[in-house]
């Protein structure tokens, strides 16, 4: 059976899997085939509807000993002589053979993108923060047929993105988004620590545990090294679904990760934003946009050791929460849904369902 949708799972982090779910769930009445180097981790929450095609990394292996680490400025990666790379285009140009009518969802890759353009496979980019106007992003977004930016055009500006002209911003969503979670609203603060790599350590915690109120309860959530137990202290390590513990949290000190600022909107916290050191300043302009619009409070990595944490916090639970639905939109997903089959009825139902490489 041909596949009418596949999308390619960029496997840093858990941003982008978890996105491809959410997404792949709104076509429950169809197959989707997902495309990544990563997937067999996210297995068990996989919706039924989904077809894996698992790619070899793109990283040089303890074989590709004669590797060059060399790219043009029209790509952000390509390296010479890297066995794995040659193995997942072989795989994704196959599937593309196989399935000449798909239509590629990118989420995210400049190389995939305009290996698909150069297959004659149809592309819509999934647009991320930050400073997007490089030659290799200009080109992604001249060879996309469509750019859909998983949130609100509030955070986003023609500074940022080139291809504003054909961006569709169908609106920010999480997990939470359309679920009702309990909240407390009691005076507990979190800390709460994405899996796409992070700025906040052990000495920071321990930094902002030492200046907060006393009676003041912190939460640790995610993955940190082994500390000596601090008073008022606890940590959970990796959570699934950390609603629970967030219940009784009012403020949040996080990254700027996407899928994090999304999930802290829909559980409408008060939201201290860590931005980290990414590519194309891309948390660093999610965080700007957040603090211009009152949805969050920004505090620089050069500045986490210069601030008065307790202050912080306070200025923290003056923001309007109610500013933080701006961000998401119970519609978003299924807005998604519907460009992906605008574009797909408009591009390919007209093309004969006979494969011209059969």
């Amino acid at each position: 059976m041909p596949f009418k949708y596949c999308y390619y799972v960029h496997h840093h982090g858990s941003g982008h899997v978890m996105r491809a779910i959410e997404i792949a769930k709104s076509f429950h009445d169809q197959q989707i085939t997902f495309m990544g180097s990563d997937l067999l981790k996210y297995a068990r929450h996989l919706p039924d509807n989904v077809n894996c095609v698992h790619l070899p990394y793109d990283t040089p292996s303890t074989q590709d000993t004669e590797y060059i680490s060399t790219t043009p400025s029209f790509l952000h990666y390509a390296p010479l002589r890297v066995s794995g790379l040659i193995n997942r285009n072989a795989l994704i140009v196959d599937f593309f053979r196989r399935n000449p009518n798909t239509l590629l969802v990118v989420d995210v890759s400049v190389e995939i993108c305009l290996l698909a353009r150069l297959c004659g496979i149809p592309t819509v980019v999934i647009r991320q923060s930050g400073q997007r106007t490089d030659v290799a992003h200009r080109i992604a977004y001249e060879a996309a047929e469509l750019i859909i930016a998983p949130f609100p055009e509030l955070l986003d500006s023609e500074s940022d993105n080139p291809a504003m002209h054909k961006t569709y911003y169908a609106g920010g969503f999480s997990r939470y988004t359309n679920v009702t979670t309990k909240n407390t609203f009691g005076q507990d603060v979190a800390i709460f620590i994405g899996q796409g790599g992070t700025n906040i350590d052990d000495f920071l915690i321990r930094h902002i545990r030492q200046q907060l109120d006393p009676f003041t309860h912190l939460h640790i959530i995610g993955a940190t090294s082994d500390l000596l137990p601090l008073e008022k202290t606890t940590y959970y390590d990796k959570v699934h679904d950390p609603s629970d513990i967030l219940a009784t949290c009012d403020v949040v000190i996080c990254n700027a990760g996407h899928n994090t600022i999304m999930e802290l909107a829909d559980l409408r916290k008060h939201i201290i934003c860590l931005p980290a050191e990414r590519p194309f300043n891309e948390q660093l302009q999610k965080a700007q946009y957040l603090e211009q619009v009152g949805c969050a409070i920004t505090v620089l990595e050069k500045n986490v050791y210069r601030t008065d944490w307790n202050e912080c916090v306070a200025k923290a639970r003056t923001l309007d929460t109610t500013q933080l639905a701006a961000l998401t939109n119970k519609d978003a997903v299924n807005n998604i849904k519907r460009a992906l089959d605008h574009t797909y009825n408009h591009l390919l139902t007209t093309a004969s369902s006979q494969n011209p490489y059969e």
